[in-house]
């Protein structure tokens, strides 16, 4: 997923730090501007010249001349500072690239290497198992290690015990495991080994690419059907991004009333001068097969990481359309996990208006968005799903949450759609900050804003199932040997008949 300007929002246990990413390259574009009114401002110079040229040969004329001509030949004249302004914007810009270059190209090296040495792990025969095993051993090593030295520092400075420390801090390492940078490592090393099971004809030398091509592909699209649960539900308006993040969360069934798997919640918000804008949530994986009756299994998943069409998209552009959303109605599509990975799917169909896609704890899928729609992606730092689209560093979102309050406890907790509620409540204060000509308001405002007058909601929730398709096999044609032949009447049957 791509987007035009990113700034990233960091959420720490010390507070939130607004971060512009895409700043020199925004300032390269300004200093450009500049540089073409220092033009205009040396054209307007050189235009004063000719004109004082005609005037009459006076001493006041002549004086006018000379000091024109010394603005225009001293180093500080406009047309040189607009040459120095244009370089030093080429070399703003040229930085900002090689830059994004140097990173991306960085991690796409580490994987690959990562996905060789897998390769080589799985075509080791014999030694594969030990392979396996002592990086496994060697990764959590890492991790202990790196605890005992922390805690070694702090005992130092009159902390408690280092070993007891390292002892107590055992329980959280399978979640630290999980962390983005570390799961991708990780999952680059396994797929070069599982890729090599791949026929030759299958490989394209993308260890992930090509294992979920091959996933989507033993997957068959089934066409989903869209059912409404019986009335409008009773849901606080979607005011900001905790609120959206929560109504995903309702939409898990999180709450005193349970939910059935792959509910898509929409709500309606109708403005006192009849404008209306819309909320769509969607819920992340919650089916640990391929298939199902409930389309939101990880065959799912592999169908939107490969770009393919899937269920759950086609469902909520159904939902939609049941709903009664307007091709021109402004939108804001939220999900978590699969849920995001739906939701970015649907808008770059354009089939709707979507001014905002809100995705949390969400991989990237091969998907571009339309122009106009802004990205907010929140992305707990410890939580390793976000990486499991296996391109580190290549993450174009607008807005980027990251969540270091609390190192949690037990594997995929970082991933709970709780936390990033949370995660998007410390976004939201950070945007009350930003200008209200910034992307990122006016597009949450052209869906959430209200103005005066208030507004009124209506929220529907509709269910998604794949039932499977009924296979009708045509009966085979009789062959003429089987084809009963009725006997030829007799003179004494017809004459009976008669």
């Amino acid at each position: 997923m791509t987007g035009a300007d990113r700034t990233v929002v960091h959420v720490t246990s010390a507070g939130t730090t607004t971060v512009e990413c895409d700043a020199l390259a925004a300032a390269a574009a300004r200093l450009r501007a500049f540089a073409e009114r220092l033009d205009g401002a040396a054209a307007d110079l050189m235009t004063a010249t000719y004109e004082v040229a005609t005037l009459p040969g006076t001493p006041e004329a002549a004086a006018l001349d000379q000091a024109l001509r010394d603005v225009r030949t001293a180093w500080y004249a406009p047309h040189h500072l607009a040459d120095d302004v244009r370089a030093l914007a080429r070399g703003m810009a040229g930085a900002a690239e090689r830059y994004a270059e140097a990173e991306s190209d960085a991690a796409r090296a580490a994987r690959a290497g990562l996905e060789v040495a897998g390769a080589a792990a799985a075509g080791s025969g014999p030694l594969m198992l030990p392979l396996l095993v002592s990086t496994g051993v060697a990764w959590v090593a890492d991790q202990v290690l790196r605890d005992w030295v922390r805690n070694v520092l702090l005992w130092v400075r009159g902390g408690r015990n280092p070993l007891d420390a390292t002892i107590d801090g055992l329980p959280s390492v399978p979640a630290r495991l999980l962390d983005a940078p570390g799961t991708a490592d990780a999952l680059a090393f396994v797929t070069g080994a599982l890729a090599t099971t791949l026929p030759p004809w299958m490989r394209s030398g993308r260890a992930m690419e090509d294992l979920v091509a091959a996933a989507a592909r033993a997957v068959p699209f089934r066409p989903p059907s869209v059912t409404p649960l019986l009335g409008p539900v009773v849901s606080p308006r979607v005011r900001d991004l905790g609120d959206a993040m929560r109504l995903v969360g309702s939409t898990y069934g999180h709450g005193p009333v349970g939910l059935p798997e792959a509910t898509i919640t929409v709500q309606r918000i109708e403005r006192a001068d009849g404008a209306v804008s819309w909320v769509v949530a969607i819920p992340g994986t919650q089916s640990p097969g391929l298939t199902g009756l409930s389309p939101t299994h990880n065959g799912t998943n592999a169908q939107l990481a490969a770009g393919r069409p899937d269920a759950m998209s086609a469902a909520v552009l159904a939902a939609m359309a049941a709903a009664g959303v307007g091709r021109e109605d402004p939108v804001m599509l939220v999900g978590h996990s699969q849920g995001g990975m739906v939701a970015a799917t649907v808008a770059a169909t354009g089939a709707y208006a979507v001014r905002a896609v809100v995705t949390a704890g969400s991989p990237d899928v091969p998907r571009t968005l339309p122009p106009g729609t802004v990205h907010v992606a929140l992305v707990n730092d410890m939580d390793g799903v976000p990486s499991l689209d296996a391109e580190p560093g290549t993450r174009r979102a607008d807005v980027v949450g990251i969540d270091s309050r609390s190192l949690p406890d037990q594997p995929f907790e970082a991933h709970d759609v709780g936390g990033y509620a949370r995660t998007a409540d410390a976004v939201d204060a950070a945007l009350a900050e930003a200008p209200e000509d910034s992307r990122e308001r006016q597009a949450l405002a052209d869906v959430l804003g209200v103005g005066p007058g208030g507004a009124t909601t209506t929220t529907t929730q509709w269910v998604a199932t794949t039932p499977p398709q009924a296979v009708l096999v045509p009966a085979p044609a009789p062959s003429p040997q089987a084809v009963p032949v009725p006997p030829e009447p007799s003179a004494r049957a017809v004459s009976r008949g008669s």
